[in-house]
């Protein structure tokens, strides 16, 4: 299995309650904190996704040590603003995940 397919996680609801895709961005290192800015390497994915995204998305993003932004997630609500970023951005991204949500029949 590629990296950049796409693979389920299953939760009780989803992320920020509309968001179905997560996208784990690329950096240099496994902590934010120790990683290197990516800010610019995301810019281009930014410009793209204020112009040409039908759905909603969201940019998580955390602070290293010397105080930059790392970018670490990226939320999305449509499966074709998905497809675009693969097709255009795909050296950035590192895993895709498509959110299910579970159902709890505990209740």
């Amino acid at each position: 299995m590629s990296r950049l397919s796409i693979k389920t996680v299953e939760r009780t609801n989803l992320p920020f309650g509309r968001y179905k895709f997560m996208v784990l961005l690329g950096r240099s290192a496994r902590r934010p904190i120790n990683a290197i800015s990516n800010a610019g390497e995301i810019e281009d994915m930014r410009n793209m996704l204020r112009t040409t995204c039908k759905g909603k998305y969201k940019l998580i993003h955390h602070d290293n040590y010397k105080g930059r932004r790392v970018y670490t997630r990226l939320y999305l609500t449509e499966a074709m603003d998905l497809a675009m970023i693969k097709l255009v951005h795909s050296e950035k991204l590192h895993k895709i995940y498509k959110i299910k949500v579970a159902n709890d029949e505990s209740l």
